[in-house]
C-alpha cells in the first residue's frame, strides 16, 4: 500500500537504480524487514536472492551438512555464510587474515585464512560448496568434497572452471550447479522474518552519497571487501 516501506530489485535488463524515482515491477518488491533501515534493506536483495537460489533451491542444503563458502566476507559470501547457518548447516568459510573474526561472527565454525592456509589441508567431506570466486580455487574445491556433494558455482565466464568442471565432477562424484541470478520477490518474503528474528543481519560496509558514485564502485571492486557498499540517492 502507499506509505509502506519496501525493498526489492530493479529488473536486471533495465537501468535506473541510481535515480531518485524508478518504475519497478511489483513482483520484485516486498515489505522490508521492520527492524532495518532503508540503507540496510537495500543491501540485501541481490546477495540473498543469489545465496538462496544456490543453497536452498538448487543444493537443497539440509541441517547438519557441511557447507564451504568461499570469499565469506564479501557481499554474496557473507549472505551465504549466514543463510547456511540459519538452515542448520555447519559452515566453513575462506577469507583474508583481517576478516577472520568478522566471518566467524557471521556463523562460520571453521574459518580458513587463504593467505596463510591451504583450505584443502583443513577441510574434507564437504557436502555443499558455494563458490563466487572460480579459477583455481574452484578446481581445488572438488578434492575436499564427499561423493554426492553439490558444487554451487555463481555464474561467470570462467574458462578454467568450465574447461575442467565435467572431468572433476566425474572424478569426485560431485554435481555442479550453476547459480544464474534472477529476480525472486518470494525470497524477500522468506528472509524478512529471519532478519526480524535476528537470525540474519545486514552487512553494510559503507554508505556513500550519490555524488561519490565513483568511490563507491572503486570500493566495491577492491579485494577483501566486507559486505556491501550502498549508495544513498537522496
Amino acid at each position: 500500500e502507499v506509505g509502506d516501506k519496501v525493498y526489492g530489485m530493479q529488473d536486471t535488463m533495465r537501468w535506473g537504480s541510481y535515480a531518485e524515482r524508478i518504475a519497478i515491477s511489483a513482483a520484485n518488491v516486498r515489505p522490508m524487514p521492520a527492524n532495518l533501515s532503508f540503507e540496510e534493506a537495500a543491501s540485501l536483495p541481490m546477495v540473498y536472492e543469489t545465496a538462496w537460489m544456490g543453497l536452498v533451491d538448487m543444493a537443497m542444503t539440509r541441517p547438519g551438512e557441511l557447507v564451504l563458502v568461499h570469499a565469506g566476507a564479501g557481499g554474496v559470501g557473507s549472505a551465504a555464510v549466514q543463510l547456511a547457518r540459519a538452515l542448520g548447516a555447519h559452515v566453513a568459510a575462506t577469507c583474508s587474515t583481517d576478516a577472520i573474526d568478522f566471518v566467524r561472527g557471521l556463523g562460520a565454525s571453521v574459518v580458513v585464512d587463504y593467505k596463510q592456509q591451504d583450505f584443502t589441508r583443513v577441510l574434507n567431506n564437504v557436502d555443499v560448496t558455494f563458490d563466487p570466486i572460480g579459477g583455481q580455487t574452484n578446481l581445488n574445491s572438488y578434492g575436499v568434497m564427499r561423493r554426492g556433494g553439490r558444487m554451487c558455482v555463481v555464474l561467470r565466464e570462467d574458462k578454467l572452471e568450465i574447461e575442467h568442471s565435467a572431468r572433476l565432477c566425474a572424478e569426485h562424484g560431485v554435481t555442479r550447479l550453476v547459480v544464474a541470478f534472477e529476480q525472486r520477490g518470494d525470497v524477500l518474503d522468506y528472509i524478512r522474518p529471519l532478519f526480524e528474528q535476528g537470525k540474519l543481519k545486514p552487512v553494510v560496509r559503507k554508505v556513500l552519497p550519490l555524488a561519490e558514485v565513483r568511490e563507491a564502485h572503486r570500493a566495491s571492486d577492491a579485494g577483501s571487501a566486507r559486505g556491501k557498499v550502498v549508495l544513498k540517492v537522496r
